[in-house]
C-alpha cells in the first residue's frame, strides 16, 4: 500500500475507509489558500502553504504537522470533491456551487475554530451527499430517504439511530441500529497493526465526530436501557443568537414539567430525553439553561450530586468513561461534582423569550 507519507497522485477508490477526525474551520482554510491559485498546486506545495501559514501544527504547537496529517486532510478535500485533479496538481473545484460559496464565505481567525451556520450547513451538504458517508453513517438515520439529501432534508427527517462498537481480540465490529424501525447497519473489520483499524478511524472516530462535533448534524448520550451511545439529529447547527433564544425555551420547557407540588424532582437523563432529543436541541442548550435557572433562582434550586466513580462504572476506558458522563450535568466553568438529579421549585415564573437586547429576565419579579 502506498506510504501517505510519498505523494498521494493515486487514491483507491475502492477504499471507503478514508474519513478521519479532522477540523472543518482548518479544511476550510486550506480550501481558500488553494482557491488563490487558479492552476493548482501541487501536493506538496499544499503542504508548505499549510505550514508556512501555520493552519494546521503537530502535537506540539510549535511543531508542523506530520505528512500523515497533511494526507487525510488532502484526502477529505478530494474525497468531498473540492478539490479535483488536474494532472499532478489539485484545484479547487469552483464549478461546484457548494464549493463556490464557501470560497467566498469569510475565514475565522487562526486559532478560531469555530464555524459560521452557514459554513457548516455548506460543508454539511458536502458530507451528506458523498455515497461513502451516506452509506457508513448516515443512511442509519433516514433509512427511507433517497441519496443524495441535503442537510436541511437530514435535520428534517432524520430519526434516532443507537452505535456501539464491540471489540474482540482481532475483530471489530460497529453497530448503528436505528430506534424507529428495523433498519440496523453491521460493519466488521480485522486489525492489521497495533491501534484501531481502519473501519474506527473513519466512522465513530472520523465521521461522528463530524457530524457531532463539527457541523452540528447530530449530539448524543449513554441509553441507559440498551448500554449502547444514543445518536439523535440537530434541528438547527448551533449559532450565538438562536442559542440565546434556544436557552430560554429550553428552561421554560424544563419550568413546564413541573408537577403541582412544590419541588419537583428531575433526573437529569429524562431531559436529556425529553429536552434534548425528542426537541432535537444539543445537550449543551440544556445543561446552559440548567446553568440560566441556577443563576437566577439559585435558592430555589436543589442539585443532587452522584459520585464520578458511580457515573463511570459501566466504562472500560476513558472513551467510554466521557460518553457516560454525557448523562450527568455539570455547571459551567465547574469542577465540582456531577449532577444526576435535581429538584425546582414551582415559584420561579417562566422566562420571556422575545428579548430583542438577548438579556434573559423572568416574568415576574422573584417572589421573596
Amino acid at each position: 500500500m502506498t506510504s501517505p507519507s510519498k505523494s498521494d497522485s493515486v487514491i483507491k477508490d475502492r477504499n471507503p475507509f478514508w474519513m478521519r477526525s479532522a477540523s472543518f474551520a482548518t479544511l476550510h482554510r486550506i480550501l481558500c489558500l488553494v482557491a488563490e491559485h487558479s492552476h493548482g498546486l501541487r501536493p506538496i506545495d499544499v503542504n508548505r502553504l499549510v505550514i508556512d501559514h501555520r493552519i494546521l501544527h503537530g502535537r506540539r504547537p510549535h511543531l508542523p504537522p506530520s505528512l500523515t496529517t497533511l494526507y487525510h486532510y488532502r484526502t477529505i478535500l478530494l474525497r468531498l470533491q473540492v478539490f479535483r485533479r488536474r494532472g499532478p496538481r489539485l484545484c479547487v473545484n469552483i464549478a461546484d456551487p457548494i464549493v463556490a460559496s464557501l470560497v467566498q464565505e469569510p475565514l475565522p481567525e487562526t486559532s478560531n475554530r469555530s464555524l459560521t451556520v452557514r459554513v457548516k450547513e455548506l460543508f454539511s451538504d458536502l458530507v451528506l451527499r458523498n455515497r461513502d458517508c451516506a452509506s457508513l453513517f448516515f443512511d442509519a438515520f433516514v433509512p427511507h430517504s433517497s441519496f443524495p439529501y441535503t442537510a436541511s432534508h437530514f435535520r428534517r427527517s432524520a430519526t434516532p439511530v443507537v452505535y456501539s462498537l464491540h471489540a474482540s481480540g482481532q475483530s471489530v465490529r460497529v453497530s448503528l441500529k436505528n430506534t424507529h424501525n428495523d433498519y440496523v447497519k453491521t460493519l466488521t473489520a480485522t486489525r492489521e497493526r497495533k491501534g484501531p483499524p481502519p473501519l474506527v478511524q473513519a466512522v465513530p472516530y472520523g465521521i461522528r465526530y463530524w457530524a457531532r462535533n463539527e457541523l452540528d448534524l447530530i449530539d448524543e448520550y449513554w441509553r441507559v436501557p440498551d448500554r449502547r451511545v444514543a445518536m439523535f439529529p440537530l434541528s438547527t447547527p448551533s449559532n450565538a443568537h438562536s442559542d440565546n433564544v434556544r436557552l430560554r425555551q429550553t428552561a421554560n420547557h424544563i419550568l413546564s414539567l413541573r408537577d403541582k407540588t412544590d419541588w419537583t424532582l428531575f433526573s437529569v437523563y429524562d431531559l436529556l430525553t425529553q429536552s434534548c432529543e425528542l426537541l432535537r436541541q444539543p445537550i449543551s442548550i440544556l445543561f446552559q439553561a440548567i446553568d440560566l435557572l441556577i443563576r437566577h433562582w439559585k435558592q430555589y434550586i436543589i442539585l443532587i450530586p452522584i459520585p464520578k466513580t458511580l457515573a463511570t462504572t459501566a466504562a472500560h476506558n476513558t472513551h467510554q468513561e466521557q460518553i457516560l458522563l454525557r448523562n450527568y450535568y455539570r455547571p459551567s466553568n465547574s469542577r465540582g461534582p456531577y449532577i444526576s438529579h435535581l429538584r425546582i421549585h414551582s415559584a420561579i415564573p417562566p422566562y420571556r423569550v422575545a428579548q430583542p437586547n438577548h438579556v434573559c429576565s423572568a416574568m415576574s419579579d422573584r417572589p421573596t
